[in-house]
Protein backbone atom coordinates (compact mmCIF):
# COMPACT_ATOMS: atom_id res chain seq x y z
CA UNK A 1 0.00 0.00 0.00
CA UNK A 2 1.03 3.46 -0.84
CA UNK A 3 0.66 5.03 2.91
CA UNK A 4 1.08 8.61 3.15
CA UNK A 5 2.38 9.81 7.34
CA UNK A 6 1.99 13.50 8.39
CA UNK A 7 3.34 14.83 11.50
CA UNK A 8 1.93 18.35 12.88
CA UNK A 9 5.12 21.11 12.74
CA UNK A 10 4.51 22.14 16.40
CA UNK A 11 7.97 21.02 17.79
CA UNK A 12 9.28 17.93 16.50
CA UNK A 13 7.92 15.04 18.88
CA UNK A 14 4.92 14.58 16.86
CA UNK A 15 8.07 13.90 13.78
CA UNK A 16 10.07 11.74 16.35
CA UNK A 17 6.65 9.52 17.19
CA UNK A 18 6.30 8.67 13.58
CA UNK A 19 9.62 7.43 13.41
CA UNK A 20 8.54 3.88 14.52
CA UNK A 21 5.34 4.21 12.51
CA UNK A 22 7.50 4.41 9.52
CA UNK A 23 10.05 1.80 10.54
CA UNK A 24 7.56 -0.98 11.22
CA UNK A 25 5.15 -0.16 7.64
CA UNK A 26 8.14 -0.10 5.67
CA UNK A 27 9.40 -3.84 7.26
CA UNK A 28 5.78 -5.06 6.32
CA UNK A 29 6.49 -3.98 2.80
CA UNK A 30 4.32 -0.72 2.31
CA UNK A 31 5.49 2.14 0.23
CA UNK A 32 5.93 4.98 2.67
CA UNK A 33 5.45 8.76 1.42
CA UNK A 34 5.93 11.44 4.13
CA UNK A 35 4.52 14.90 4.93
CA UNK A 36 6.66 17.60 7.23
CA UNK A 37 6.86 21.05 7.42
CA UNK A 38 10.11 22.74 9.37
CA UNK A 39 12.35 20.70 11.80
CA UNK A 40 10.33 17.61 11.13
CA UNK A 41 11.10 17.49 7.83
CA UNK A 42 15.02 18.05 8.25
CA UNK A 43 14.70 15.29 11.02
CA UNK A 44 13.02 12.74 8.27
CA UNK A 45 15.70 13.61 5.91
CA UNK A 46 18.50 12.41 7.97
CA UNK A 47 16.19 9.28 9.70
CA UNK A 48 15.39 8.56 6.16
CA UNK A 49 17.50 9.56 3.55
CA UNK A 50 15.98 7.23 0.65
CA UNK A 51 12.09 8.37 2.02
CA UNK A 52 10.31 10.46 -0.44
CA UNK A 53 9.18 13.41 1.52
CA UNK A 54 6.72 16.62 0.66
CA UNK A 55 6.95 19.66 1.79
CA UNK A 56 3.77 21.32 3.32
CA UNK A 57 2.83 24.15 5.18
CA UNK A 58 2.26 23.58 8.50
CA UNK A 59 0.08 25.30 10.92
CA UNK A 60 3.01 27.52 12.06
CA UNK A 61 1.74 27.56 15.85
CA UNK A 62 3.74 30.81 17.40
CA UNK A 63 4.30 31.55 21.41
CA UNK A 64 4.21 34.95 22.67
CA UNK A 65 7.57 35.90 25.08
CA UNK A 66 5.24 36.15 27.90
CA UNK A 67 3.47 33.03 28.43
CA UNK A 68 0.68 34.79 30.47
CA UNK A 69 -0.83 35.36 26.91
CA UNK A 70 -0.54 31.99 25.94
CA UNK A 71 -4.43 31.15 25.62
CA UNK A 72 -5.47 34.20 23.97
CA UNK A 73 -2.75 34.22 21.54
CA UNK A 74 -3.37 30.87 20.43
CA UNK A 75 -6.97 31.81 20.24
CA UNK A 76 -5.96 34.52 17.87
CA UNK A 77 -4.47 32.17 15.86
CA UNK A 78 -7.04 29.83 14.99
CA UNK A 79 -8.70 31.35 11.86
CA UNK A 80 -4.86 30.83 9.78
CA UNK A 81 -4.88 27.00 11.09
CA UNK A 82 -8.01 26.29 9.57
CA UNK A 83 -7.22 27.90 6.68
CA UNK A 84 -4.51 25.39 6.77
CA UNK A 85 -6.53 22.43 7.48
CA UNK A 86 -8.85 23.06 4.69
CA UNK A 87 -5.83 23.74 2.45
CA UNK A 88 -4.05 20.41 3.55
CA UNK A 89 -7.90 18.19 2.87
CA UNK A 90 -8.05 19.85 -0.85
CA UNK A 91 -4.77 18.69 -1.41
CA UNK A 92 -5.29 15.24 0.44
CA UNK A 93 -8.08 14.89 -2.19
CA UNK A 94 -6.48 15.98 -5.07
CA UNK A 95 -3.65 12.59 -4.35
CA UNK A 96 -6.77 10.28 -3.89
CA UNK A 97 -7.83 11.72 -7.17
CA UNK A 98 -4.75 10.95 -9.22
CA UNK A 99 -4.45 7.77 -6.93
CA UNK A 100 -1.03 7.99 -5.19
CA UNK A 101 -2.60 7.28 -1.95
CA UNK A 102 -3.77 4.09 -0.47
CA UNK A 103 -3.92 5.05 3.06
CA UNK A 104 -2.72 8.49 5.81
CA UNK A 105 -1.74 8.51 8.95
CA UNK A 106 -2.03 11.88 10.81
CA UNK A 107 -0.49 12.75 13.63
CA UNK A 108 -2.74 15.96 15.15
CA UNK A 109 -3.14 17.17 10.98
CA UNK A 110 -6.99 17.75 11.14
CA UNK A 111 -7.43 18.13 7.36
CA UNK A 112 -6.21 15.07 6.13
CA UNK A 113 -9.28 12.46 6.09
CA UNK A 114 -11.18 11.18 3.30
CA UNK A 115 -13.86 9.21 2.36
CA UNK A 116 -12.46 7.16 0.21
CA UNK A 117 -9.13 5.74 1.89
CA UNK A 118 -8.68 4.61 5.15
CA UNK A 119 -7.31 7.66 7.35
CA UNK A 120 -5.68 6.70 10.80
CA UNK A 121 -5.55 9.90 13.45
CA UNK A 122 -2.41 10.04 15.94
CA UNK A 123 -2.94 11.67 19.29
CA UNK A 124 -2.17 10.87 22.75
CA UNK A 125 -4.61 13.91 23.73
CA UNK A 126 -8.31 13.20 23.81
CA UNK A 127 -9.58 15.57 26.29
CA UNK A 128 -8.11 19.27 26.09
CA UNK A 129 -7.08 20.76 28.87
CA UNK A 130 -7.42 24.48 29.25
CA UNK A 131 -5.68 26.71 31.39
CA UNK A 132 -6.77 27.83 35.22
CA UNK A 133 -6.81 31.41 34.73
CA UNK A 134 -10.15 30.95 33.28
CA UNK A 135 -11.58 30.31 36.29
CA UNK A 136 -14.79 28.64 36.62
CA UNK A 137 -15.43 28.85 32.69
CA UNK A 138 -12.90 26.33 32.26
CA UNK A 139 -15.13 23.21 32.81
CA UNK A 140 -17.93 24.26 30.71
CA UNK A 141 -15.16 25.61 28.04
CA UNK A 142 -13.41 22.04 28.30
CA UNK A 143 -16.66 20.07 27.15
CA UNK A 144 -16.75 22.65 24.14
CA UNK A 145 -13.82 22.26 23.21
CA UNK A 146 -14.45 18.49 23.34
CA UNK A 147 -17.33 18.14 21.52
CA UNK A 148 -15.61 20.52 18.98
CA UNK A 149 -12.54 18.43 18.91
CA UNK A 150 -14.34 14.97 18.74
CA UNK A 151 -16.58 16.30 15.92
CA UNK A 152 -12.87 16.07 14.29
CA UNK A 153 -11.99 13.02 15.41
CA UNK A 154 -14.94 11.23 14.20
CA UNK A 155 -13.79 12.13 10.40
CA UNK A 156 -11.21 9.54 10.61
CA UNK A 157 -11.30 5.86 10.75
CA UNK A 158 -9.52 5.29 13.73
CA UNK A 159 -8.19 7.42 16.64
CA UNK A 160 -5.54 6.27 17.68
CA UNK A 161 -3.65 6.59 20.85
CA UNK A 162 0.18 5.86 21.37
CA UNK A 163 -0.44 4.55 24.78
CA UNK A 164 -1.78 1.97 27.04
CA UNK A 165 -5.33 1.40 27.59
CA UNK A 166 -6.04 0.43 31.42
CA UNK A 167 -3.36 0.59 34.13
CA UNK A 168 0.62 2.33 33.66
CA UNK A 169 -0.92 4.92 31.35
CA UNK A 170 1.57 7.76 30.20
CA UNK A 171 -1.48 9.90 29.28
CA UNK A 172 -3.74 10.16 32.09
CA UNK A 173 -6.72 11.95 31.77
CA UNK A 174 -5.43 13.29 28.41
CA UNK A 175 -6.34 10.29 26.51
CA UNK A 176 -8.68 8.37 29.27
CA UNK A 177 -11.93 8.75 30.35
CA UNK A 178 -15.94 8.37 29.19
CA UNK A 179 -14.97 9.74 25.35
CA UNK A 180 -17.89 8.23 23.58
CA UNK A 181 -15.79 7.72 20.39
CA UNK A 182 -16.15 3.89 19.23
CA UNK A 183 -12.85 4.22 16.75
CA UNK A 184 -10.58 4.62 19.42
CA UNK A 185 -7.68 1.87 19.54
CA UNK A 186 -5.04 2.14 21.92
CA UNK A 187 -1.88 1.00 20.27
CA UNK A 188 0.92 1.20 22.87
CA UNK A 189 3.55 3.96 23.20
CA UNK A 190 5.89 4.92 20.65
CA UNK A 191 9.65 5.85 20.27
CA UNK A 192 12.55 5.95 18.20
CA UNK A 193 14.67 4.45 20.83
CA UNK A 194 15.34 0.69 21.45
CA UNK A 195 15.26 -0.85 24.58
CA UNK A 196 18.32 -1.40 26.83
CA UNK A 197 19.33 -4.75 26.61
CA UNK A 198 18.72 -6.41 30.62
CA UNK A 199 22.00 -6.23 32.50
CA UNK A 200 23.42 -3.55 30.34
CA UNK A 201 25.41 -1.31 32.48
CA UNK A 202 27.92 1.90 32.23
CA UNK A 203 31.09 1.96 33.45
CA UNK A 204 31.99 4.90 35.77
CA UNK A 205 34.16 6.49 33.40
CA UNK A 206 32.03 6.83 30.70
CA UNK A 207 28.87 8.63 32.80
CA UNK A 208 27.42 11.89 32.49
CA UNK A 209 26.05 13.95 35.10
CA UNK A 210 23.35 15.44 33.46
CA UNK A 211 21.91 15.93 30.09
CA UNK A 212 19.55 18.23 29.02
CA UNK A 213 17.03 18.10 25.60
CA UNK A 214 15.62 21.32 24.44
CA UNK A 215 12.55 20.65 22.31
CA UNK A 216 9.40 23.25 21.01
CA UNK A 217 8.55 26.39 19.74
CA UNK A 218 10.02 29.43 19.93
CA UNK A 219 10.66 31.96 21.72
CA UNK A 220 10.35 29.21 24.57
CA UNK A 221 12.75 26.92 23.32
CA UNK A 222 15.27 29.69 23.58
CA UNK A 223 14.36 30.99 27.04
CA UNK A 224 14.36 27.48 28.06
CA UNK A 225 18.10 27.39 26.57
CA UNK A 226 19.24 30.50 28.47
CA UNK A 227 18.63 28.98 31.57
CA UNK A 228 19.80 26.10 31.11
CA UNK A 229 23.23 27.55 30.29
CA UNK A 230 23.13 29.66 33.76
CA UNK A 231 22.13 26.03 35.55
CA UNK A 232 25.01 24.41 34.17
CA UNK A 233 27.70 26.89 34.39
CA UNK A 234 26.89 26.23 38.41
CA UNK A 235 27.47 22.60 37.87
CA UNK A 236 30.21 20.69 38.15
CA UNK A 237 30.72 16.99 36.01
CA UNK A 238 30.29 16.23 32.50
CA UNK A 239 27.23 17.94 31.50
CA UNK A 240 25.65 18.19 27.52
CA UNK A 241 23.14 20.33 26.32
CA UNK A 242 21.07 19.10 22.89
CA UNK A 243 19.53 22.38 21.51
CA UNK A 244 16.72 20.67 19.50
CA UNK A 245 17.62 22.35 16.37
CA UNK A 246 18.40 20.02 13.48
CA UNK A 247 18.51 23.24 11.09
CA UNK A 248 20.47 25.11 13.22
CA UNK A 249 24.47 25.96 11.36
CA UNK A 250 27.46 25.04 13.65
CA UNK A 251 27.82 27.74 16.05
CA UNK A 252 30.84 28.84 17.94
CA UNK A 253 30.57 28.82 21.98
CA UNK A 254 32.52 29.42 25.07
CA UNK A 255 32.46 25.94 26.40
CA UNK A 256 34.78 22.94 25.80
CA UNK A 257 32.95 21.51 22.92
CA UNK A 258 31.36 23.96 20.34
CA UNK A 259 27.97 23.08 19.16
CA UNK A 260 27.40 21.22 15.96
CA UNK A 261 25.00 19.10 14.29
CA UNK A 262 27.14 15.77 14.30
CA UNK A 263 25.09 14.12 11.27
CA UNK A 264 26.38 10.96 11.27
CA UNK A 265 25.55 8.20 13.57
CA UNK A 266 28.70 8.65 15.43
CA UNK A 267 28.92 8.84 19.16
CA UNK A 268 30.07 12.11 20.26
CA UNK A 269 33.33 11.90 21.82
CA UNK A 270 33.15 13.75 25.60
CA UNK A 271 36.04 15.52 27.63
CA UNK A 272 35.20 14.15 31.12
CA UNK A 273 34.45 16.90 33.15
CA UNK A 274 32.81 19.59 30.49
CA UNK A 275 30.49 21.36 29.20
CA UNK A 276 29.03 19.97 25.03
CA UNK A 277 26.62 21.24 23.38
CA UNK A 278 25.08 19.91 20.48
CA UNK A 279 22.11 21.67 17.85
CA UNK A 280 20.81 18.26 16.77
CA UNK A 281 21.84 14.32 17.52
CA UNK A 282 20.91 11.61 14.97
CA UNK A 283 18.72 8.77 17.08
CA UNK A 284 21.51 6.04 18.11
CA UNK A 285 23.86 8.70 19.41
CA UNK A 286 21.42 10.59 21.43
CA UNK A 287 20.22 7.00 23.30
CA UNK A 288 23.35 6.50 23.73
CA UNK A 289 24.21 9.72 25.72
CA UNK A 290 20.55 9.50 27.71
CA UNK A 291 21.59 5.76 29.12
CA UNK A 292 25.06 7.44 30.36
CA UNK A 293 23.36 10.83 31.84
CA UNK A 294 22.38 10.49 35.70
CA UNK A 295 20.36 13.58 35.59
CA UNK A 296 17.72 13.77 32.51
CA UNK A 297 16.49 17.52 31.81
CA UNK A 298 13.70 18.00 29.30
CA UNK A 299 10.16 19.48 28.59
CA UNK A 300 7.04 17.34 29.36
CA UNK A 301 5.89 16.76 26.18
CA UNK A 302 4.22 13.54 25.49
CA UNK A 303 6.80 12.25 23.00
CA UNK A 304 9.37 12.90 25.13
CA UNK A 305 7.98 10.79 28.18
CA UNK A 306 7.51 8.12 25.49
CA UNK A 307 10.98 7.92 24.95
CA UNK A 308 12.18 8.52 28.36
CA UNK A 309 9.80 5.57 29.39
CA UNK A 310 11.62 3.21 26.46
CA UNK A 311 14.88 3.50 27.82
CA UNK A 312 13.38 2.88 31.27
CA UNK A 313 15.22 6.25 32.56
CA UNK A 314 15.32 7.56 36.23
CA UNK A 315 16.88 10.63 37.41
CA UNK A 316 14.09 12.66 35.53
CA UNK A 317 13.64 16.57 35.78
CA UNK A 318 10.50 17.90 33.84
CA UNK A 319 10.19 21.70 32.98
CA UNK A 320 7.10 22.14 31.12
CA UNK A 321 6.58 24.80 28.78
CA UNK A 322 5.28 28.01 30.77
CA UNK A 323 1.28 28.11 30.72
CA UNK A 324 1.22 24.69 28.15
CA UNK A 325 -1.62 22.83 29.79
CA UNK A 326 -0.95 19.59 28.75
CA UNK A 327 2.71 19.45 29.62
CA UNK A 328 1.67 20.88 32.98
CA UNK A 329 -0.37 18.07 33.05
CA UNK A 330 1.93 15.78 32.41
CA UNK A 331 4.91 16.65 34.99
CA UNK A 332 2.09 17.10 37.78
CA UNK A 333 0.95 13.54 36.38
CA UNK A 334 4.01 11.54 36.31
CA UNK A 335 5.52 13.91 39.95
CA UNK A 336 2.21 12.35 41.36
CA UNK A 337 3.95 9.00 40.61
CA UNK A 338 7.05 9.00 41.54
CA UNK A 339 8.38 8.96 37.82
CA UNK A 340 9.76 12.09 38.00
CA UNK A 341 10.33 15.97 39.96
CA UNK A 342 9.23 18.91 37.75
CA UNK A 343 10.54 22.32 37.92
CA UNK A 344 9.23 25.60 36.62
CA UNK A 345 11.22 27.37 33.68
CA UNK A 346 11.86 30.90 35.67
CA UNK A 347 13.60 28.66 38.32
CA UNK A 348 16.14 26.88 36.24
CA UNK A 349 18.79 28.61 37.16
CA UNK A 350 18.68 29.07 40.50
CA UNK A 351 18.09 24.84 41.18
CA UNK A 352 20.90 23.30 41.19
CA UNK A 353 19.48 21.47 44.71
CA UNK A 354 16.49 20.67 42.48
CA UNK A 355 19.09 18.74 40.08
CA UNK A 356 20.78 16.76 42.88
CA UNK A 357 17.16 15.82 44.38
CA UNK A 358 16.40 14.62 40.54
CA UNK A 359 18.46 11.31 41.71
CA UNK A 360 15.92 9.86 44.09
CA UNK A 361 12.76 9.40 41.68
CA UNK A 362 12.31 5.92 40.47
CA UNK A 363 11.72 7.22 36.73
CA UNK A 364 9.80 4.59 34.97
CA UNK A 365 11.41 1.69 36.05
CA UNK A 366 7.71 0.70 37.57
CA UNK A 367 6.13 0.79 34.41
CA UNK A 368 5.29 -1.89 32.27
CA UNK A 369 8.09 -2.22 30.25
CA UNK A 370 7.88 -1.25 26.32
CA UNK A 371 6.93 -4.46 24.50
CA UNK A 372 8.20 -3.75 20.62
CA UNK A 373 5.85 -6.59 19.32
CA UNK A 374 3.03 -4.64 20.55
CA UNK A 375 2.98 -2.18 17.52
CA UNK A 376 4.09 -4.52 15.16
CA UNK A 377 1.69 -7.02 15.53
CA UNK A 378 -0.98 -4.18 15.52
CA UNK A 379 0.25 -2.99 12.22
CA UNK A 380 0.36 -6.59 10.71
CA UNK A 381 -3.12 -7.67 12.04
CA UNK A 382 -4.94 -4.48 11.05
CA UNK A 383 -7.81 -4.94 8.30
CA UNK A 384 -7.43 -1.59 6.72
CA UNK A 385 -3.94 -2.20 5.80
CA UNK A 386 -3.44 -5.68 4.26
CA UNK A 387 -1.31 -5.31 1.17
CA UNK A 388 -2.92 -7.33 -1.28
Amino acid sequence: MKIRIAPLDWGLGHATRCIPLVRALQAQGHEIRLTAAGPGMLLFQREFPGLPIDAWQGYGVRYPKNPRWLFPFLVLQLPRIFSRVVREHLELRKLVRLGEVDAVISDCRFGLFHPRVPCFMLTHQLFLRLPASLGPLRRPLEKGVYFFHAAFLRRFQEVWIPDVSGENSLSGELAHGKHGLPHVRYIGPLSRFHSPSAGDTVSPSARIQVVAVLSGTEPQRSLFEKELLSLFKTLDGTRVLIRGKPSAAPASCDSASAASENPSDELPRLEQGELHIFDHLPTRALEDLLLRAEIHIARSGYSTVMDFHRLRLKGILFVPTPNQTEQEYLAAFLCGHGVANSLAQSQVRYSRNAVDAARFNSGFSKFQPFDPSTLRDFLAGHPLLHTE
